[in-house]
């Protein structure tokens, strides 16, 4: 796993660089000038915000789960904290069956393997 932001932002400090320095080389780097190198590196940029975060929030008024029973994180408003909750038939419940006010989500993590011998 990786941090996109921190890869978003070294890609940023790079076409900076770019921009700012006479980047010796440049020009012969794989036979490409800076300008294709920018628009690569922005390229680059577009294609990971385009994928899907692992381990962030994600608003209900953006995406919901699945409807199933299957337990995701959320946020209760009600409560003001978070909780174990499924998406079924268009409601978010709670293992009791109680109805709670969900405005974002995120999955569970991926269950631990531990280490093969």
């Amino acid at each position: 796993m990786i941090d996109e932001k921190k890869l978003i932002e070294k890609l940023e400090d790079e076409i900076l660089r770019i921009d700012t320095e006479s980047t010796p080389g440049c020009g012969n780097l794989y036979g490409r000038d800076a300008s294709v190198m920018k628009n690569t590196l922005n390229f680059a940029i577009d294609l990971i915000n385009e994928q899907p975060k692992v381990g962030e929030w994600i608003p209900c008024n953006e995406r919901l789960p699945e409807q199933s029973l299957n337990s995701v994180f959320g946020y209760d408003t009600f409560r003001e904290r978070c909780v174990l909750v499924q998406y079924y038939m268009n409601n978010w419940i709670l293992g009791n069956h109680e109805t709670v006010n969900i405005v974002a989500w995120k999955p569970l993590p991926e269950p631990y393997k531990g280490e093969t011998e």
